[in-house]
């Protein structure tokens, strides 16, 4: 409801009476009849009411045309992610991304007014990832020799003053290998300077493309990223239609996108035999460690050299974990529902429990059929095996929920008892009573609903095949907000039919990004979004609207400036930025890290739908 000063009850009948006193030729407002001033300001009251139900069926419209405009991805909450290591009890395995790692958080009382419990957390792999049975042993830059632990814990086990100034931007891997591993190709890496500041990381990382990985003196293929595994059967035609515009898929590109520079894959095309260069350390640690140092490297390793670019300054490489295993995982619990459709009803609604969000339906099937996903409303005419999804609005008549309707049905009753008096007062009494009675007991049963934090439930209109009532749905719900801020190191429990060593799950960065669904009031950034641009970025317009829609209220400017900065390859000095500028509100009372990670993700999603091949530099300043 919109409020404007110019046309409040008190000013509307000041203009009322102002009119009437001109009207009439009375200079003094005690001297118009009691009854006119009360009439008045009934009218004022009346008025003053209808502008507003007026104001409020403008809103209305404007998120009904919006929503009908707008990808209902703009609204959807987004899960929080982080980066996860878990280690393989086979020498190689797949995790699907239905497999599941669990841990428990306590809710603090800004994210729930009850007393705080324990919350079960859930997060899934991003995409489906393929583990090896691959650990590192020791580590060595420069003149520094580190081992690991099972835990990953780095221990300085060798200093040397021997380096020559070629060696200080050589980065050595000695990798413990499952003999019964045929090959490593795939094996991603993730890198982590974890003392480092994150716009000093932000550039280093841009070095990591430009390293060369070397196996006895041969070279190996790298490729950014993780090498995600590819289903078994490609999306037919109609599926590959909708997919990228479904809302999961466009969520998992986006954390894909964000944690792509950190991770390195490798693979020894052209390499022979490379599990058959196991040895206890390289030769070029002859020239670096003394000699009863490298006595006590008797296990034969499989050593992976990586030589950085010259721009990378030596001193980084010492701050620098690397992870075999590790991979995005994202705050998703997968539901499984078994419903009958009854009574020609082919509405199936989706519950969701206390706090959790709907995300996105994986999938819907009966007994022999698997349902195909309409995204868009369409006519009577729908395909039989085909569903659509809608949030709310299925279970209400307009505005108002049927609990609000049928009050409003007794209350008229009440006030119109006289159309009802020729089936007598005693009659309307009763039939009230008993429908009161009724709607008491109903209240009864659901009682707790929707004021437990529960959203407005979602529900499936399907297309059945004819004799088919009995459907499966499996479908995704998030914690959104609620699962931000679990610490780097936090264990997880391993999920039901999940195959990895339960000691190894362990989380290697903080989880951010969870946002909850967008509220009514924040909705308007995103239809101006999404009205303008489609979701792809062009002009300095559309990054301004796309800044309020990802930071909503947390800015209060942003401005779009010409920049360069230092380029990463030794090809070039310089390149050209674009510059985007923020400046957060001043009640805004999140930290310098958390700004630093809403920047870096602001970032990587400006990238990912920028229509230019522009360079994005985001800017934090004060107001």
């Amino acid at each position: 409801m919109f409020y404007d000063d110019n046309n409040s009850k008190e000013v509307i009948k000041a203009r009322m009476l102002r009119y009437a006193l001109n009207y009439w030729n009375i200079k003094n407002v005690e001297d118009l009849d009691p009854v006119v001033k009360l009439m008045l300001e009934a009218i004022s009251l009346e008025l003053y009411n209808l502008g507003n139900e007026t104001k409020d069926a403008q809103v209305r419209i404007l998120e009904k045309i919006a929503g009908l405009l707008a990808p209902d991805f703009l609204t959807t909450p987004n899960p929080a992610h982080a980066v996860l290591h878990a280690a393989p009890v086979e020498p190689t395995e797949i995790l699907s991304a239905t497999a599941s790692f669990i841990t428990q958080a306590k809710l603090s009382a800004q994210q729930n007014d009850a007393t705080e419990a324990a919350l079960d957390v859930f997060f899934t792999p991003v995409d489906a990832v393929q583990l090896f049975d691959v650990q590192i042993a020791y580590l060595a830059t420069g003149g520094n020799l580190f081992s690991y632990d099972t835990n990953y814990n780095r221990l300085l086990t060798s200093r040397t003053g021997r380096a020559r100034p070629g060696d200080n931007n050589a980065f050595w891997m000695g990798l413990r290998v499952n003999d019964k591993v045929e090959n490593l190709n795939g094996l991603a890496f993730y890198f982590d300077w974890k003392n480092m500041g994150p716009a000093l990381a932000q550039r280093t990382y841009q070095l990591l493309p430009l390293a060369k990985w070397f196996l006895e003196d041969k070279e190996l293929q790298t490729t950014p990223g993780i090498p995600y595994v590819q289903p078994a059967t490609a999306p037919d035609a109609y599926q590959s239609i909708f997919l990228e515009y479904d809302t999961l898929c466009l969520l998992e590109k986006d954390i894909k996108q964000y944690y792509e520079p950190k991770f390195i894959s490798i693979y020894h095309a052209g390499v022979d035999n490379v599990l058959e260069g196991k040895k206890p350390y390289p030769e070029a640690f002859k020239n670096l460690f003394a000699e009863n140092d490298l006595q006590n490297l008797k296990e034969p390793l499989l050593w992976i050299k990586i030589t950085f670019p010259a721009t990378l300054q030596p001193g980084f490489l010492n701050d620098l974990y690397v992870y075999p295993n590790a991979f995005p995982v994202m705050n998703r619990q997968l539901n499984d529902l078994k419903y009958r459709l009854k009574g020609g009803s082919n509405i199936i609604p989706l519950r969701t429990a206390a706090l959790d969000q709907f995300l996105s339906v994986r999938s819907l099937t009966d007994e022999t059929h698997e349902y195909k996903s309409v995204p868009y409303r369409k006519t009577e005419g729908d395909e039989i095996g085909t569903y659509t999804l809608r949030r709310g609005g299925v279970e209400r008549f307009d505005e108002r929920n049927a609990r609000e309707l049928i009050s409003y049905l007794l209350e008229m009753l009440r006030n119109e008892s006289a159309a009802f008096a020729a089936y007598g007062y005693d009659f309307i009494a009763g039939t009230l009573k008993e429908m009161n009675q009724k709607i008491s007991l109903m209240e009864q049963k659901t009682k707790g609903y929707m004021s437990d934090g529960t959203e407005v439930p979602n529900y499936i209109i399907a297309k059945p095949f004819e004799g088919e009532d009995m459907m499966y749905v499996e479908y995704w719900t998030t914690l959104a907000e609620a699962a931000n801020n679990l610490r780097a190191g936090t264990r997880l429990q391993q999920g039901k039919g999940v195959k990895v060593k339960q000691d190894s799950i362990v989380l290697l960065t903080m989880t951010a990004g969870g946002k909850n669904r967008l509220r009514p009031e924040e909705r308007l950034a995103a239809f101006r979004y999404g009205i303008m641009t489609r979701d792809r970025i062009v002009t300095k317009e559309d990054i301004r609207n796309f800044c309020f829609y990802e930071l909503g209220s947390r800015i209060q400017k942003v401005s779009i400036e010409k920049g360069f900065e230092i380029a990463a390859s030794e090809k070039e000095a310089f390149k050209r930025t674009v510059n985007v500028v923020l400046t957060p509100h001043e009640a805004e009372a999140l930290n310098s890290k958390e700004w630093q990670v809403l920047c870096d993700q602001l970032g990587s999603k400006l990238q990912t739908r920028s229509g230019m091949s522009n360079d994005y530099r985001i800017v934090l300043q004060k107001s």
